[in-house]
């Protein structure tokens, strides 16, 4: 999720916004992947229920206007490597959701939509932020809004 969220980030979360109102494109939510055995990870929304969604060449399209948010497809280093999506429809009660670092990302284009019963909450507030090495606290980055 660099450069919004770092590894070493903690985050608080907003538990309850979803319950009051429905999931946004472009939200940035924690959701469980039951693939993952429930662990939690915080992607962003691209699709909703309805939505088509398509990837070619590197570059995403939701109702054929293509994605401004987080990547640009760029594949590196490691992690996951994606071919081209057909199109498809994102089915009720679901979500399509990537990471913002598109060419590395394990999300939907993986794992598959996400049940809206998975989303656990909205990140909203870097609370604490430390670096690679267990003394290393990245100060400027606490307290900053998530979006």
């Amino acid at each position: 999720m660099s450069p919004t969220l770092l590894p070493g980030d903690s985050v608080l979360v907003n538990r309850l916004i979803y319950y009051l109102f429905p999931p946004r494109r472009g939200d940035l939510i924690v959701v469980r992947f039951p693939q993952t055995g429930g662990r939690e990870f915080v992607k962003r929304i691209i699709g909703l229920p309805g939505d088509v969604v398509e990837e070619r060449g590197g570059r995403m399209s939701v109702n054929g206007m293509a994605v401004r948010w987080g990547g640009d497809g760029a594949s590196g280093g490691t992690g996951a490597t994606h071919t081209d999506l057909d199109p498809s429809r994102v089915p009720a009660n679901r979500l399509y959701v990537l990471g913002d670092n598109w060419g590395t990302s394990l999300d939907s284009r993986s794992w598959g939509t996400v049940d809206e019963q998975d989303v656990v909450g909205k990140p909203f507030l870097i609370c604490w932020s430390r670096g690679t090495e267990w003394w290393e606290v990245r100060w400027d980055r606490m307290g900053r809004w998530v979006e």
